[in-house]
């Protein structure tokens, strides 16, 4: 595994130990878990979307690597991460 995969891997299981984290925490809450898997399912398209990229780029294909960059998919998801989780928060919040 290269090293730019290695750092993305461990920022990937960094994030799914603060949500494995967070999913306990809000355990009894059925929205909010609803809201996690809505999450989940996000943060899993996203990885595989960074690691195509970046496995295309080392294999050469530098084009296509580009063409997925410029397509805007891996921005529209990722702005869908943040409102899941601001919507999360904001849940979270009206019971402090």
């Amino acid at each position: 595994m290269s090293l730019t995969l290695s750092l993305i891997q461990r920022g990937f299981d960094s994030t799914w130990q603060g949500y494995f984290r967070l999913r306990d925490l809000t355990a009894d809450d059925q929205r909010q878990q609803n809201n996690l898997r809505d999450l989940a399912t996000l943060l899993q398209y996203k990885m595989s979307i960074s690691e195509q990229t970046i496995v295309l780029v080392h294999g050469g294909n530098t084009a296509e690597a580009i063409d997925i960059v410029h397509s805007g998919e891996s921005k529209r998801l990722m702005d869908n991460v943040r409102q899941v989780i601001k919507t999360v928060i904001n849940k979270e919040q009206r019971f402090l």
